[in-house]
């Protein structure tokens, strides 16, 4: 991959439904009405790949990288506050850190965008960033945007520059990669310990978890599971996720759909993918599933479905105004989501 390449609608969206890719894996719940609004960008250097993300609607995100490496993200705007283990996150000074084995779990909220930079082995070693660094770091905000700028004007350089002569652009890494260790400040934050709150939800989020396709349990069984009261269980869950427990069981049920549905739409699987999706995902009574899925992402089941498959294969051409169709579509070996 030489250049920048948008990628959208199965190759994204679809990526990004699925619990395990290439180096990865998660688990991500949308929070927010409305289409999930996912749009990705990557450019590739020999050392460090960029990855700039824009998403619509607030999610529940909950990942773990294993690629090996170091993934450092911050974000460049939000319509909101996103938090991260319970806790509120400053997006203004701060950075998240994937680092293989570590689980990142947190809230976005909609109207996000964010840049990552996926660093090899070589160059992180080579930079002195240790490989276990805290998945909270302070960055040096002043920095933060001299590298914003500095990824823009490579976007584009690549853009219209797909096949850039090696020197230089070995020279354009050297100087993003000065920049990003400049960045990062040498106080880095310690993981943020769990409170009683954010342990009360993490233990009612288990009990839906191992129940998400079969019989879910009532908001008592959860409250008995997280060890608070029915009434305290409901006001942890509207502060942290916008909802109460049954609707929030309801739509980590419709992310189990959802998943099923790109496996099974990348098997090449072709009638009776919905319905054996939904079965999968624990949904019996279809007319009400699809009324349900409807009202919380603008369309029906079907629908989504093709238009994964009518957007499959389309990638963003130079000028960035309209998609057209690649020989085959392009899965990057990266996490699907940087926090964003």
């Amino acid at each position: 991959m030489t250049g920048p390449i948008e990628q959208c609608f199965h190759d994204i969206e679809g990526l990004y439904a699925a619990e395990v890719g290439d180096g990865w894996e998660g688990e991500r719940v949308q929070l927010s009405r409305g289409p999930l609004g996912l749009r990705v960008r990557i450019a590739a250097l020999p050392n460090i790949q960029i990855h700039w993300y824009w998403t619509q609607a607030a999610m529940h995100l909950r990942e773990c990288m294993f690629a090996g490496g170091l993934f450092l993200t911050f974000f460049v705007s939000a319509g909101g506050d996103p938090s991260l283990f319970g806790r509120p996150f400053d997006p203004g000074e701060k950075g998240v850190v994937y680092v293989p084995g570590a689980e990142i779990d947190g809230v976005l909220p909609p109207e996000v965008e964010t840049v990552g930079f996926l660093l090899s082995p070589v160059l992180r070693d080579r930079l002195g960033l240790a490989a276990g660094l805290p998945l909270f770091i302070r960055l040096d905000p002043k920095m933060m945007r001299r590298v914003t700028l500095r990824a823009r004007r490579i976007m584009g350089w690549l853009a219209h520059s797909p096949f850039p002569d090696p020197a230089l652009l070995r020279v354009v890494e050297e100087r993003l990669a000065g920049d990003l260790a400049r960045m990062i400040r040498p106080e880095a934050e310690p993981l943020p310990l769990a409170d009683r709150r954010s342990m009360a939800v993490r233990r009612a989020l288990e009990a839906l978890r191992l129940n998400v396709t079969g019989d879910l349990p009532g908001v008592t069984e959860l409250a008995a599971a997280a060890g608070v009261s029915e009434r305290t269980l409901y006001r942890l869950f509207r502060s942290a996720f916008g909802m109460g427990p049954h609707e929030y069981a309801l739509r980590l049920r419709m992310a189990a759909f959802r998943a099923a549905l790109a496996r099974f739409e990348g098997m090449g699987m072709g009638r009776g993918a919905v319905t054996r999706a939904a079965v999968e995902a624990g949904f019996t009574h279809f007319g009400r599933f699809s009324q349900q899925y409807r009202e919380v992402f603008g369309e029906t089941p079907r629908q989504t479905l093709l238009r994964w498959r009518r957007h499959d294969g389309l990638q963003l051409d130079n000028s960035g105004d309209r998609f057209v169709p690649v020989s085959r579509p392009v899965r990057p070996e990266f996490p699907a989501l940087a926090l964003g």
